[in-house]
């Protein structure tokens, strides 16, 4: 996996962990079984620009400002060949 694909799954993580919410609450919020979450997060699976705001919004955030984030840790691994732990 390029090193680029490892950002969003990490921002994703550690959005869902700061609010406190379980990949099983967050997969019912979504409708979606907890192996959806769960792949998400490992980045076995990636998700189009709908499903990111549907996932994003069902974390109870602003998708605009999550999506500027993952952008300067896409940019930052751009540049130095890692992963941002931000």
């Amino acid at each position: 996996m390029c090193v680029q694909c490892d950002v969003k799954p990490l921002i994703l993580r550690r959005l869902r962990e700061s609010k406190g919410i379980t990949q099983s609450a967050l997969s019912e919020l979504l409708k979606q079984p907890q192996s959806f979450v769960s792949k998400i997060e490992s980045g076995q699976r990636k998700l189009d620009l709908r499903q990111f705001v549907i996932y994003v919004r069902g974390l109870g955030e602003d998708p605009v400002p999550v999506f500027r984030r993952f952008m300067g840790a896409f940019d930052e691994a751009e540049r130095t060949g890692k992963p941002s732990r931000k």
